[in-house]
């Protein structure tokens, strides 16, 4: 039997993942945010770390399994979107790229690559929505499961 203490982890992974995608979107908006902030790499932001060990706990039941592979490709899929953002915002052309990411903070950018990062925050946006909607279909499984019984792991 699972207790309450899996689905504040859950509902605390989608928190987190909400955080992230907040702080993407105050970047576009030319608030001050820190290259570090928002992990590039999907097993280093905080919703990555939590899907990539408590959230594989659940991969032994062919029925959550789905779900968490559906997840996991829309948040790899949220990582390489971002990947485009960070690097108008990050990777100065003019340097040398070594150079640029030891700044760890953003670049100024001009009003052509704004409007391209906000397309691709449009999309991310979208890969977002999908993901928490996901996520939130796990957990409503892994209830049902665990009501009648039948979760093992």
């Amino acid at each position: 039997m699972l207790n309450e203490i899996t689905y504040t982890k859950i509902r605390q992974a989608r928190a987190s993942h909400a955080r992230w995608v907040r702080r993407a979107k105050h970047l576009i908006e030319g608030l001050p945010i820190s290259e570090d902030m928002i992990p590039i790499d999907s097993t280093s932001c905080e919703f990555g770390m939590w899907f990539y060990h408590e959230g594989m706990k659940f991969k032994s039941n062919p029925e959550l399994l789905k779900y968490l592979n559906s997840i996991e490709e829309k948040h790899n899929h949220l990582h390489d979107i971002y990947l485009k953002i960070y690097k108008i915002y990050f990777v100065d052309t003019r340097v040398s790229w070594y150079r640029s990411i030891l700044t760890n903070k953003h670049r100024e950018v001009s009003p052509n690559e704004c409007a391209y990062a906000k397309v691709y925050f449009d999309s991310l946006e979208k890969v977002s929505e999908e993901l928490l909607t996901l996520l939130e279909k796990l957990e409503i499984r892994l209830r049902a499961l665990t009501l009648n019984n039948i979760y093992y792991g």
